[in-house]
């Protein structure tokens, strides 16, 4: 069982207000406050909001109207490349899918979602996001003491 420390922001993206709904539900029951969850149902509201920053993981749906999941995913990983993000897959083609994991997603999850796999999945992210932000801190710190040597 993963343990999580220190709390990341997880904003869910579904154009189904019910599916939106219940994954927050899921998620803020099993994983408390180790999880701040934020929730769009509009794509275009949460392109801005991924614009704005501070969002350490993403669970989208991957097929919405005018702006899908992969475009999603690339604003999130332009902002910040350790963003981790998962996508909902339903009835979609085996290429969308496959271009979603080349443009950077973490890992994906069929419709019906399966509530256990969702908060492993968020724990994992969580876990993930951490360790990245840790390495990277870690670089930097020691690049700039290299550098006033």
């Amino acid at each position: 069982m993963t343990i999580l420390d220190g709390s990341s922001t997880l904003l869910v993206v579904d154009d189904d207000p019910h599916m939106m709904n219940h994954l927050v539900t899921v998620i803020k029951r099993a994983l408390g406050e180790a999880i701040n969850v934020e929730a769009l149902a509009d794509p275009n509201v949460a392109r801005e909001r991924l614009d704005q920053g501070g969002i350490d993981i993403l669970l989208t749906d991957l097929e919405m109207p005018h702006i899908d999941g992969r475009d999603l995913l690339r604003c999130a990983k332009r902002r910040n490349v350790c963003t981790q993000v998962l996508i909902l897959v339903a009835q979609t083609s085996h290429a969308a899918l496959l271009s979603a994991i080349e443009v950077g997603a973490t890992d994906y999850l069929l419709k019906p979602v399966d509530q256990g796999e969702v908060v492993a999945l968020i724990a994992q992210a969580h876990d993930r996001h951490r360790r990245w932000q840790q390495a990277l801190s870690r670089t930097w710190e020691s690049s700039m003491a290299h550098e006033l040597r």
